[in-house]
């Protein structure tokens, strides 16, 4: 079958293949790659603006790996599972709890789906586990980042205090 496409103004041919299939797009990856302000979260999950920033500064939130002041799909999700704890009646601390339980069950389902040896690995849970461990990592630098100086400072008090020798 030819089919003719529209291109910049001009008109080509184009034979479709019979053997063409679309490969699934990974949409672990994309998802953690998302980096969306606190008022597209907002948006998305339904919980206010203000709601967002309360819980990224209690630590239920955690920034986006590669831009802290912004959220990946990780976060949309989690805050999706909070707000459903909530508007069930269950308190912030439980329901984040409870959120942080189900993913974990989740993702031991998918790393049970990564092979034994000998078998080939489901490629799509192991770059799941990789951009989840990639975000895990890149929140410890940036924790360990801010405590680096409060540390410093405490040191140097305990010192003062002959606490330290």
């Amino acid at each position: 079958m030819v089919e003719s496409v529209r291109t910049n103004g001009s008109r080509r041919s184009r034979r479709r293949r019979p053997d063409f299939s679309f490969d699934e797009p990974n949409l672990a990856q994309v998802w953690s790659r998302l980096e969306l302000t606190a008022t597209q979260l907002s948006r998305l999950t339904g919980i206010s603006r203000r709601q967002v920033e309360w819980w990224r500064q209690r630590g239920y939130l955690t920034p986006a790996p590669e831009q802290p002041e912004r959220f990946n799909g990780d976060a949309v999700t989690l805050a999706l599972l909070i707000k459903q704890g909530l508007d069930a009646g269950i308190p912030l601390r439980r329901a984040y709890d409870l959120a942080r339980e189900h993913l974990a069950a989740i993702l031991a389902r998918g790393a049970a789906t990564v092979a034994q040896p000998g078998e080939h690995p489901d490629a799509s849970a192991l770059l799941d586990l990789e951009q989840k461990l990639i975000a895990t990592h890149n929140t410890i630098g940036l924790v360990l980042e801010a405590v680096a100086p409060l540390a410093k400072r405490a040191e140097r008090r305990l010192k003062d205090e002959g606490v330290f020798a």
